[in-house]
């Protein structure tokens, strides 16, 4: 697999992760009272920790 191939598989991972936590961010009750603002944020950075942590898992490889 070529590294631009595995480039977009790890950057569209993090995309859909974010767009999970974003959803579950809005709809959980301890969180509803949150502006959309901080949701995108917490979503963004966690979405960014887990693509960091996973191309720390490939160049240990």
């Amino acid at each position: 697999m070529s590294h631009a191939n595995i480039i977009a598989i790890i950057w569209t991972i993090g995309i859909g992760v974010g767009a999970i936590i974003a959803g579950y961010l809005l709809t959980n009750e301890r969180t509803k009272e949150w502006s959309e603002k901080k949701i995108t944020l917490v979503s963004v950075l966690l979405s960014f920790l887990l693509v960091a942590l996973i191309i720390s898992f490939l160049r240990r490889g």
